[in-house]
């Protein structure tokens, strides 16, 4: 459907399956099952592109959410709303995107989440939401 230009955004069938973005970027970019099957996708020729996958749900899901030019991207007058992962999905191969865990969120431009676990990012998330 991206290929013919039809508009997509990412989303779940919660309460089917799991609300969590990462776990449906993960679906989308390796076509697999949260166990990992099939092992080589299903239909694996529809497999995204990780970049495609995060736009899924980012500028696609404000757009789709009538919420674009608000929500969505980083940009000076956009809310913001921010995830911080543990890693940069950029960089990794599809089937790890399922155990990427988030560090804080920002919404608003105030910490609302941060991973007791990942007290090393204290400060940055701080500065962020400055």
């Amino acid at each position: 459907m991206i290929e013919k230009g039809v508009f997509c955004a990412g989303g779940s069938d919660a309460p089917i399956e799991p609300v969590n973005p990462l776990l449906g970027i993960y679906a989308a970019c390796s076509r697999k099952s949260i166990e990992g099957s099939p092992e080589s996708g299903w239909l694996p020729k529809q497999k995204l592109s990780i970049d495609e996958a995060i736009r899924l749900f980012t500028i696609n899901g404000a757009i789709a959410g009538h919420l674009g030019g608000k929500l969505g991207i980083i940009k000076e007058g956009y809310y913001a709303d921010v995830v911080i992962l543990d890693r940069d999905l950029t960089f990794l191969e599809p089937d790890e995107i399922k155990n990427v865990k988030v560090v804080a969120t920002i919404v608003g431009g105030r910490i609302q989440f941060l991973a007791p676990d990942h007290d090393r990012h204290l400060t940055i998330v701080q500065k962020a939401s400055e």
